[in-house]
């Protein structure tokens, strides 16, 4: 795939997960429901992504939808187990997604410049 692929992916991933954090604040609402939904079967494999090369956009759709959802189960599991709000799962895998999308379009523009 294409440097520019990567990055539209990187920032449009960043406004999902910024969109989710903000709809969080309002209560509750279909709008916040929706996106809450799609930044979860997203950001987290999407954000992995950026670590691993990928052929072409449906197989980084496909792959970032099952490690979205895995990584999910994985932390549900402590989460139970623990008694932890869901929000502290959820503000986990936002900063952790948000780190990794941030070095990788750092990355990716300063590559741009240099």
């Amino acid at each position: 795939m294409n440097r520019r692929f990567h990055t539209a992916a990187d920032v449009l991933l960043l406004l999902l997960l910024a969109a989710t954090a903000v709809l969080t604040q309002a209560g509750s609402s279909g709008l916040r429901t929706a996106v809450a939904l799609v930044a979860v079967c997203l950001v987290p494999g999407g954000a992995i992504l950026t670590l691993l090369p990928i052929g072409d956009a449906g197989q980084w759709f496909g792959i970032a939808i099952s490690l979205s959802l895995g990584v999910v189960a994985l932390g549900a599991f402590p989460m139970l187990w623990l008694g932890w709000q869901p929000a502290v799962l959820g503000a986990v895998l936002g900063v952790v997604s948000a780190v990794l999308l941030g070095l990788d379009l750092r990355r990716r523009l300063t590559a741009v410049v240099a």
